[in-house]
């Protein structure tokens, strides 16, 4: 038997919190169930007396599905509960990357869409999950000189004036800051 006072546990979530159902955005497009930290909670059976953290992992341009059905229909819809559409182009240019960026669905392969940082859902979805802290992932996205940094003192002001205001705006410390696709790309905050 398990003895629970000295264990940890952690649970990840599978889907974005602006698709869930009930919080989330723009139904029907949205998943079937509801997203939330505790949500998964309750999914896990746990008591909420029992959580110690709550972790809300960001990047700093959202992403969505792809804009063509699998029968090519475009379902374009140029924008993010407010914010512009970008192209993995424009995010390239202001990064300054040195290679090709673009991302693709999980499931059908389609390229992901990608939006400038809705400062306003961010807000609403820390409001909704409370977080304690916050992992920034894809922080070379602000600025390429980030890339594969492991120091926080290396990163450019560009990134770490994004941190900051993430900071602001949620109330929230950034304790984790992804910087690269490999496991040891991560600046570690705790």
């Amino acid at each position: 038997m398990l003895n629970q006072s000295q264990s940890n546990i952690l649970i990840e979530g599978a889907q974005g919190a602006d698709l869930d159902i009930n919080y989330g955005l723009d139904y029907p497009n949205v998943t079937s169930r509801q997203c939330s930290a505790s949500q998964l909670i309750a999914d896990a059976g746990i008591s909420p007396f029992r959580v110690k953290d709550i972790i809300m992992i960001i990047r700093p341009y959202p992403i969505r599905i792809s804009n063509k059905t699998n029968i090519g229909i475009d379902i374009y819809s140029g924008d993010y509960a407010g914010s512009k559409e970008l192209t993995w182009e424009e995010i390239k240019d202001r990064c300054n990357s040195t290679i090709e960026l673009q991302e693709y669905t999980t499931v059908t392969k389609k390229v992901r869409r990608v939006f400038e940082m809705n400062w306003n859902r961010l807000k609403y979805n820390v409001m909704i999950n409370n977080p304690t802290q916050i992992v920034l992932n894809f922080a070379q996205y602000i600025d390429w000189k980030a890339y594969r940094c492991n120091k926080y003192d290396e990163l450019p002001s560009k990134v770490k004036d994004f941190i900051h205001k993430i900071e602001e705006v949620t109330n929230t410390p950034v304790t984790m800051i992804g910087t690269g696709e490999r496991n040891c790309d991560i600046i570690d905050l705790r």
